[in-house]
């Protein structure tokens, strides 16, 4: 089943729902929220995320109208006017609140809307259509596109996938053109973009001496300097962004690039255990070690026994010292 479809057969069930039904009568809000989870296999928070961030509007809340606009119709149809049976069917507990709500949401009183019987104010629900037409050409679907992330998308199954990756990780458009550029230009899997960006924004959210990020143009200001930065990202998940901004530092410093080594090679290196060596003498240090003795020695390992066999210059305390700094290094929260 495609995205659209599944989302139209969502919307189908709450309208089913939202009626009265013959085992369990009208359903509150909750009851038809829990019953679509359930049949979706989501809890109510993920579930609520993925369909805000489609529809741009709340679950509970669009179910609440529903079930208004289900007791409006009921109401039109009535030859009797019976206000305890409409706020039975309705999102609300007593007839205060249900008068209040209905005047709000149709502009008039119960009453006066029973006796007018307006067939315009009914709603059709909400459509998947309004957001990607079926019978769109693709150049409208690109102006869609174009118009919702930045980026022109020619496929609407891949629109599809990344409304849905949209909602799945709750980011704004702008942080979706990230996640796209990375997939584009990049080559990263869409989803391990969504991701790559997600775990980015979170490390970013404090900078290196932990206060917060002032403004979104700050962040955006980065990422356009910096972009390579949330490639290493991608290729190294586990290490904060601080870090990636130390190792980038010292690795450009020497001409190196981080998105072309190892995070092995990558803590050796700004850990000051090949202290002497340039970047490119250390590079040809662990092509070595990777061709010839990585069965024997761990990197840092094989570095100390090169300086102990006197082929790189040897010194007792450097060593020691070494030795202190690499495993504080190591025990860092980092890494």
């Amino acid at each position: 089943m495609s995205f659209i479809d599944s989302m139209e057969r969502i919307i189908s069930e709450i309208e089913r729902l939202v009626g009265y039904d013959e085992n369990c009568g009208y359903l509150g809000a909750e009851d038809i929220i829990g019953r679509l989870c359930k049949q979706e296999g989501k809890t109510p928070r993920d579930f609520s995320t993925i369909f805000a961030g489609i529809f741009d509007v709340s679950l509970n809340k669009y179910v609440k109208d529903r079930k208004m606009m289900a007791t409006y119709k009921i109401m039109i149809k009535d030859d009797d006017y019976d206000i305890q049976s409409y706020v039975e069917c309705s999102p609300y507990d007593n007839e205060s609140s249900f008068s209040t709500g209905f005047s709000k949401k149709f502009g008039v009183p119960p009453k006066q809307a029973w006796q007018q019987k307006d067939i315009d104010k009914i709603e059709e629900p909400i459509s998947i259509d309004s957001i990607i037409p079926r019978s769109n050409s693709a150049e409208k679907i690109s102006k869609a596109s174009k118009k919702k992330f930045g980026l022109p998308k020619d496929v609407i199954d891949r629109y599809e996938v990344i409304c849905e990756y949209k909602a799945m990780f709750g980011l704004e458009d702008l942080y979706v053109e990230l996640a796209v550029y990375l997939n584009e230009e990049k080559g990263v899997e869409l989803k391990d973009a969504f991701k790559t960006v997600d775990d980015f924004l979170m490390d970013y959210e404090y900078d290196i001496e932990g206060e917060c990020l002032e403004t979104l143009e700050e962040l955006l200001e980065y990422v356009d300097n910096e972009v390579p930065v949330l490639y290493v990202k991608h290729l190294y998940p586990d290490v904060c962004l601080p870090q990636l901004n130390t190792w980038n530092m010292y690795l450009k410093e020497e001409g190196g690039d981080a998105s072309e080594v190892t995070q092995e090679f990558i803590k050796v290196f700004i850990s000051n255990v090949s202290e002497g060596l340039s970047y490119k003498d250390l590079k040809e240090f662990y092509e070595d070690y990777l061709d010839n003795y990585k069965d024997a020695y761990d990197f840092r390992g094989f570095i100390k026994m090169k300086q102990e066999s006197a082929t790189i210059e040897y010194d007792d305390q450097f060593i020691d010292d070494v030795d202190i700094e690499y495993w504080k290094f190591l025990n860092t929260e980092d890494f």
